[in-house]
């Protein structure tokens, strides 16, 4: 199944494996928990105050 979701919790719900999309390019691909931990992730979707640099 596919479906596009803005609110992270619910994709954190029902997802087993995630695509993470900023401005049409993919930034992140895995699990929720692996999703959960990416830091450019965390800056670009989840609030994290400081990530590292995306070219």
């Amino acid at each position: 199944m596919l479906f596009t979701e803005h609110d992270m919790d619910i994709v954190f719900e029902f997802a087993d494996r995630i695509i993470v999309l900023d401005h049409g390019a993919a930034i992140a691909a895995g699990s929720p928990e692996a999703i959960r931990a990416n830091p450019i992730v965390q800056a670009t979707y989840l609030g994290a105050p400081e990530g590292p640099e995306r070219s």
